[in-house]
């Protein structure tokens, strides 16, 4: 089976590759700019088309520098590492005269409205504000006919926890320093899930013909930015004093601080009634083989 990976060639999709060729997969990238005679070009893409293969997985170019919300510049850098290379890929699977199987699009729980009383799944309207809104349209530039032979499913993430990108990585160091620190001011919606439990669940996704649409990819288990600071520091019998301020996070996060400091409570509805079991449904489990064992699957 093969499986083209748009859009990124950064560690986390290098562990996504991995996983999948642990399980027999091919595994191609397809790139802006290639980076190895090995990869594809999107601009071979859009001229000649999409080679044969079994999945196209979508991934964000790269994470967006620290932005004002809004911004022009935020807008220009949203539509070119997301939306239009979305479009590139969903018009060539349009005119592909052998369409892959599936075609999973990555997006956000960002979509969401940002407002902490409400627990928000799938069949909920989304978020009028200007993060949201662009969210919807790199889904929209992502989704698929619903005559199309290829099933298409949008991931919306939160916070991917892994030792080697993100959140986790960014604040480890300190941690380890002793240093450890309540995220925010502690009461924001926490959305996750651990690298692991991520990889198989696109596994899932491919092997189930009935998952198709949009899905919450997160974890069941609702925490908030305390409960998580908390869990952190007792599987690392780490003090925890400190508060790291909003501002360290955009600055070492970007857009994905956005998601950090979202209110936003977002329960994964559909997965679970999809029969998809998690290894690692509650955050201490998750962050005690993070921590022990790695996320290399």
């Amino acid at each position: 089976m093969k499986i083209i990976i748009v859009g990124s060639k950064e560690p986390f999709a290098q562990y996504i590759s991995r996983f999948f060729k642990n399980r027999g997969y091919e595994v191609v990238f397809a790139l802006k700019i290639p980076i190895t005679s090995e990869d594809l070009s999107l601009d071979d893409i859009k001229t000649s088309g999409l080679p044969e293969c079994d999945v196209v997985l979508n991934l964000p170019e790269k994470m967006l520098l620290d932005h004002k919300l809004g911004s022009k510049v935020f807008e220009k850098e949203f539509f070119e590492t997301r939306i239009n290379p979305s479009l590139l890929i969903k018009e060539a699977l349009a005119t592909s005269p052998c369409p892959p199987k599936v075609f999973i699009s990555f997006s956000s729980v960002g979509c969401y409205p940002k407002e902490k009383t409400h627990f928000y799944n799938e069949d909920d309207a989304l978020g009028a504000d200007n993060t949201a809104q662009l969210i919807q349209k790199w889904e929209q530039a992502a989704v698929l006919p619903e005559n199309h032979p290829t099933r298409c499913v949008i991931m919306r993430l939160g916070i991917i926890l892994s030792q080697h990108v993100g959140l986790l990585s960014k604040i480890l160091p300190y941690y380890k320093a002793g240093l450890g620190s309540t995220i925010g001011k502690g009461n924001e919606a926490f959305p996750w899930i651990y690298a692991k439990d991520l990889y198989w669940l696109l596994d899932y996704t491919i092997s189930q013909d009935e998952i198709r649409g949009a899905y919450n990819a997160l974890a069941p288990q609702l925490i908030n930015s305390k409960d998580f600071s908390k869990a952190l520091a007792s599987v690392m019998r780490k003090p925890m004093f400190f508060k790291f301020p909003n501002s360290f996070f955009h600055k070492k996060l970007g857009d994905t601080a956005e998601i950090v400091f979202s209110r936003s409570i977002v329960f994964p509805s559909r997965l679970l009634k999809s029969g998809f079991e998690f290894r690692y449904p509650a955050i201490y489990c998750a962050l005690v083989d993070c921590l022990s064992k790695g996320t290399h699957v």
